[in-house]
C-alpha cells in the first residue's frame, strides 16, 4: 500500500474544500467553474486588508490625541 496519505490532514483539506464551495456560492461564476475564484478572493481580501490597515492607523492616532489631551489635564 502506498504511503501517499500518511500525514494527510483530512480536516484541513475539508476546510479548503468548504471554503472553495463558499467562494463559489458568493461569486456565482458564469463559467460554472471554480477556476479563478481563489485569485479573485485574494485580490478582494488584499484591498480590504489595506483599507482596514489605514482605518486602524487613523484610529490609533485619534486615541493618541485623546490620551494626550487627558494626560495634559491630569498633570495640571
Amino acid at each position: 500500500m502506498s504511503n501517499i496519505l500518511l500525514g494527510w490532514d483530512t480536516m484541513g483539506e475539508q476546510k479548503k474544500a468548504d471554503f472553495m464551495e463558499h467562494l463559489y456560492q458568493v461569486y456565482q461564476p458564469v463559467s460554472h467553474c471554480y477556476t479563478g475564484l481563489w485569485e479573485q478572493f485574494k485580490v478582494e481580501a488584499a484591498m480590504h486588508c489595506r483599507e482596514d490597515y489605514f482605518e486602524r492607523l487613523e484610529f490609533v492616532e485619534e486615541v493618541k490625541k485623546e490620551l494626550g489631551n487627558e494626560l495634559c489635564f491630569e498633570m495640571t
